[in-house]
């Protein structure tokens, strides 16, 4: 069975774990309960179902069954209140605490290469431009940035793209992507840390309204009433229009300058619990005062 650190959620190791122990007549949802403690013969099932969550005497118990020790039980125990966190800034904190156990401990967990990818802007745009530049002197690139970028900035992320396969350098010296597109096996890690990522890329949209000229660069605003039925047209809508520039993009050979489009749907006020009868007759009783 794989490792505890192949896995970005709990409930699945679990699962994995009385899968193959069951495939081996070795398991049951009642042994293992047993096994880890729990009086209720189907209370790791419901766990492994996304039912019912472990408390923090809970995961001590199951870390015994898998007789996880050191370094592993350190990982599931933070994996598990990472998994069962109930706001963003505690899947942020579990996040860092997997990125740092990862480092301190020598030991290669699935999300840190992912983490560390989006920790920095530059990551994911040197990524994208140094294939097609024609040259890839971290000088040489430094000055094509718009905000103020070192050329140690730039040798430290191609160091970092080529050592974790984003970039592979030829022997012309130039550089080419291993992959043409990046996925994530896990949305709420994914989420997590793009949370950072986004607020980057916020900051430099603001500082482009003062170091880029207008006829450089587009902003634009538009504030609609949706229901919920509308905001999942208009999503869905966003996801073709992006389609369809990474189409333009893609066929677009002759490099000028790498942009970044930031598309933002978000809400400005709290939900409306009038139902549409109870705004009609407010509507009509206005009138009728009026």
């Amino acid at each position: 069975m794989k490792s505890v650190f192949a896995y970005q959620d709990y409930r699945v190791f679990l699962q994995d774990y009385f899968d193959e122990m069951k495939s081996r007549k070795l398991l049951s949802w009642r042994i293992f309960a047993k096994q880890a403690g729990f009086s209720s013969p189907s209370y790791l099932k419901l766990v492994c179902q996304g039912k019912t969550n472990l408390s923090n005497a809970g995961i001590n118990q199951v870390a015994v069954a898998l007789d996880l020790k050191s370094v592993e039980l350190d990982y599931f125990k933070i994996l598990v209140n990472f998994n069962q966190a109930k706001n963003a800034e505690e899947k942020q904190k579990y996040l860092n605490q997997m990125g740092n156990l990862a480092q301190s401990k020598k030991v290669k967990v699935l999300n840190e290469i992912m983490y560390a990818f989006f920790s920095s802007w530059l990551n994911p745009v040197i990524r994208e431009m140094v294939p097609r530049v024609s040259s890839t002197r971290p000088s040489e690139i430094a000055r094509r940035f718009v905000s103020e970028v070192s050329a140690e900035e730039v040798k430290s992320t191609l160091q970092f793209l080529t050592k974790n396969n984003f970039l592979v350098k030829t022997p012309d010296g130039h550089y080419e992507q291993v992959e043409r597109t990046l996925a994530s096996q896990n949305r709420d890690i994914t989420a997590t840390v793009l949370r950072s990522f986004h607020r980057q890329m916020s900051e430099l949209a603001v500082e482009s309204l003062e170091k880029s000229s207008i006829d450089e660069r587009h902003f634009s605003e538009l504030f609609v009433d949706l229901s919920k039925e509308g905001y999942h047209k208009v999503l869905n809508e966003i996801i073709e229009f992006r389609r369809k520039i990474q189409d333009i993009a893609t066929q677009d050979q002759e490099l000028n300058r790498i942009y970044s489009l930031n598309m933002q749907l978000f809400p400005l006020t709290h939900k409306n619990t009038s139902s549409p009868k109870q705004k009609q007759l407010r509507s009509e009783k206005t009138k009728k005062n009026a």
